[in-house]
């Protein structure tokens, strides 16, 4: 056996390893119900994935070979290998952004796409124009005069996934759970540099793209993580996650601030369910979930599905009147909606809260928000 043909076999080995796993969780994530929009982007970047390991371990057989059509298929191959490498940059930018709650409008989404949607038209172009790469006449790819702008555009769209990870970081600086998060992301891409320097002197290795496997799968893990601790009808917070966080907020106390935990829970909401049927009372439960998320969004506030229609909230306030603006600002929000919506009926919310003293118990916070709770509801 050649030394050429033992790298080949061990450029299709690293591959294939790389692309099994990639496969079996497309195949989990295709028959996941979640349809949140950051999970599609993820999606994408798997498929994506995927795609661009198959297409490079086909390339890498038939590169320099001589065979009937040998231009045409390196051509193509190539082709589509550059398209794919920059729809992954800009797959995986979109992910990040939504990933960190970064709303994408349809003019920001026309601005992210259009890059890569000339490099694509480029890439193709270059069958007959040879501009991005060209095959000599030994069917041996090199690159072209304008591989520099395509080279740009993937720096461009990775360089501002990395600055909007950055900001969020450093943002939420009191937020351990999201700034946990950020680190996940930049994995991303700190695997496929380490990939590239190990293949620097193993001939025959591809570097980038199955150590970006490795970060997808690793980030697939984390999903799964999440997903144990998160509501799965809401994606809120759940119960189990309420003492840990109640832990990182005492051990991270604000001066001049004090905490304050809230107990919400929707009015009537027992004659929604048998009114319009357990169906409709789960939509009421998102949509008074979406109205606390939004609330919160800007925040380093904690919110959770306490159990059944009860929410619970955690954060810092200068102030108890501070407090109470809060409180005034929720329920506006839930009137809002009440104001806006078609259904026939309402979401409304009592609260109620109470004041973190030194050395007290969760479970006699929540007990004394729940009693405020219940008295502002008997009193409606």
């Amino acid at each position: 056996m050649t030394e050429v043909t033992k790298e080949l076999l061990l450029h299709v080995e690293i591959n294939l390893c790389a692309v099994i796993p990639l496969i079996v969780i497309a195949h989990q994530v295709k028959k996941s119900v979640n349809q949140e929009a950051a999970q599609r982007s993820f999606s994408y970047c798997l498929c994506g994935l995927i795609a661009v390991i198959f297409d490079d371990t086909v390339w890498s057989v038939i590169d320099g070979k001589r065979f009937t059509g040998d231009y045409i298929y390196n051509y193509v191959l190539n082709a589509i290998f550059l398209s794919l490498c920059v729809s992954i940059s800009l797959f995986w930018l979109v992910f990040v952004m939504r990933r960190l709650g970064i709303t994408i409008n349809k003019i920001l989404c026309i601005i992210l796409c259009l890059p890569a949607g000339v490099i694509c038209i480029l890439n193709f172009a270059s069958i007959w124009t040879d501009w991005m790469f060209y095959i000599s006449p030994g069917n041996v790819y090199y690159r072209g005069e304008g591989y520099f702008y395509y080279g740009l555009v993937v720096a461009l769209y990775c360089i501002t996934a990395i600055i909007v990870i950055s900001y969020s970081f450093i943002k939420n600086k009191k937020n351990k759970v999201k700034r946990r998060n950020c680190i996940n992301l930049l994995l991303f891409f700190l695997m496929p540099i380490l990939g590239a320097i190990f293949s620097i002197p193993i001939s025959g290795m591809p570097g980038v793209w199955p150590f970006a496997a490795i970060s997808i799968i690793l980030l697939y893990l984390q999903s799964q993580e999440n997903a144990i601790i998160k509501d799965g009808l809401t994606g809120l917070n759940n119960r189990k996650t309420i003492e840990s966080a109640f832990e990182n907020f005492v051990s991270s106390v604000e001066d001049s601030k004090s905490l304050y935990l809230f107990m919400f829970d929707l009015n009537k909401f027992k004659n929604i369910n048998d009114t319009y049927g357990h169906v409709e009372g789960d939509a009421a439960l998102v949509e008074a979930s979406k109205i606390l998320k939004k609330t919160v969004s800007d925040t380093n506030h904690y919110l959770a599905r306490y159990g059944g229609d009860e929410f619970l909230l955690m954060g810092y306030f200068k102030s108890l009147i501070a407090a109470q603006e809060f409180v005034k600002i929720i329920e506006k929000e839930f009137q809002k909606r009440n104001e806006k919506t078609k259904k026939e009926y309402d979401i409304e919310t009592s609260v109620g809260f109470a004041i973190y003293q030194n050395g007290m118990q969760l479970e006699k916070l929540i007990e004394i928000a729940d009693q405020k709770l219940y008295q502002n509801k008997s009193n409606r």
